[in-house]
């Protein structure tokens, strides 16, 4: 820290401390005539309060506050000391200066803060207890560096009943140069694919510079499934955070994954969104619908629709809810429009809802047919797993051909 106009009154600056008010004691330097000095200080940025320290040291009871944490570049100041009048050597010689004694403050070290305002710029002193709270508000300089202010009384009287004015108080403080913030984009991997009871799967998130795409290494990503959070994970080389997420506590169907970086001195925040599909593993159609599409039904009104399903570990799902639906077919362009969800003869089938069997591990539908007329026809599963990672449409073609009465 450097004080080259003042260190004739500048001491060391002080470690942090509790800002108290300090009475000056009588001393030699002030025999003969009474002065102003500041007998307490404090400072604000941006109207809150900072940490700081004040002492009385150096000739002619100059002050010194120290503001003990560096200030950002560009940030309103404001600086409030309460001046009294201390005492000289008897016989006192001061009268009380009714017509007011104004303050100016300029900075004495460092790069210049520009203008300082001082309110109010005079005080009255009527009485021998008189007191005179003033501030000086200023903006700190988006530099880096070491700066110290001067607040001083001035036009203190003549003669014999002047005042003293050479008490000081000296205002230490560090600046930090504000730099400018570089945006950043996040972009999840969209969707990210899983299979039912996958266990532990990836979430990537890649952080790069928005203008020209350079991946950010090191920095912290913050992950969030369904609005839960996930965890964190650090970018690489290549700026990509990977979270290793366990998937098995999450029902099949699409989620919402949101990843976040937060943002630092150097880099603007940025977030994204994804899907995250847990998928079952659809075995196929079981007997009597042949997924070969040769299946021919002419006979009976009653076709049994079974499939099976297994997790990734090829275990048998237990809690799906597949719907049965019927679809137009034809050999030259496939799928149709949707025709109806079929109805079931069966009173523990509901709607178009498969049941699960624990003795066959598959599901099943009871189909009624008899209201299809003969043709070629599409029985379409849809798994209720999501449409994000979803391998569907599964279905098996069949012809109905009801013999003539």
């Amino acid at each position: 820290m450097r004080f080259a106009h003042a260190q004739a009154h500048l001491p060391a600056l002080l470690p942090i401390a509790i800002l108290t008010a300090l009475a000056l004691s009588p001393a030699a330097a002030h025999a003969g005539k009474d002065s102003l000095f500041s007998s307490a200080a404090s400072a604000a940025v941006n109207g809150a309060s900072v940490a700081s320290s004040t002492s009385l040291a150096g000739a002619s009871g100059n002050r010194n506050l120290t503001l003990t944490d560096p200030i950002v570049g560009a940030k309103p100041v404001t600086v409030q000391a309460t001046w009294a009048i201390g005492a000289g050597s008897s016989p006192r010689t001061t009268t009380y200066p009714k017509n007011g004694v104004s303050f100016s403050a300029v900075t004495t070290n460092g790069t210049s803060v520009g203008p300082i305002t001082v309110a109010p710029a005079t005080c009255d002193f009527s009485g021998a207890s008189a007191t005179c709270s003033t501030t000086a508000s200023f903006t700190t300089p988006n530099v880096s560096d070491t700066i110290q202010l001067r607040v001083t009384p001035d036009n203190a009287g003549s003669g014999s009943a002047a005042l003293r004015n050479d008490s000081h108080l000296f205002v230490n403080l560090s600046v930090i140069q504000q730099v400018a913030r570089i945006d950043t984009v996040t972009a999840l991997t969209d969707p990210v694919c899983a299979p039912y009871k996958g266990g532990t799967v990836n979430l990537p998130a890649k952080l790069a510079t928005l203008a020209d795409g350079l991946p950010l290494a090191g920095k912290p990503m913050d992950f969030a499934v369904d609005s839960a959070p996930a965890g964190s994970a650090s970018t690489g080389a290549d700026g990509v955070a990977a979270l290793a997420f366990n998937v098995d506590s999450l029902p099949a169907g699409d989620h919402a994954v949101y990843a976040e970086f937060l943002g630092d001195a150097g880099y603007n925040p940025s977030n994204d969104g994804a899907t995250l599909g847990i998928t079952y593993n659809f075995v196929g159609f079981q007997p009597p619908i042949n997924p070969e599409g040769n299946s021919i039904f002419n006979g009976g009104r009653v076709v049994p629709v079974k499939i099976k399903l297994v997790d990734a570990n090829l275990n048998p799902v237990t809690d799906a809810k597949p719907t049965v639906w019927v679809y137009q077919w034809s050999p030259g362009t496939g799928l149709g429009e949707i025709l109806e969800s079929p109805t079931s003869v069966s009173s523990a089938d509901q709607g178009n809802t498969m049941r699960y069997s624990p003795s066959d591990q598959q599901y099943i539908y009871n189909w009624d047919l008899e209201g299809l007329a003969n043709g070629t026809y599409a029985v379409v599963v849809e798994l209720g797993d999501g449409k994000a990672c979803g391998k569907g449409p599964y279905y098996a073609t069949f012809t109905v051909a009801k013999k003539k009465k």
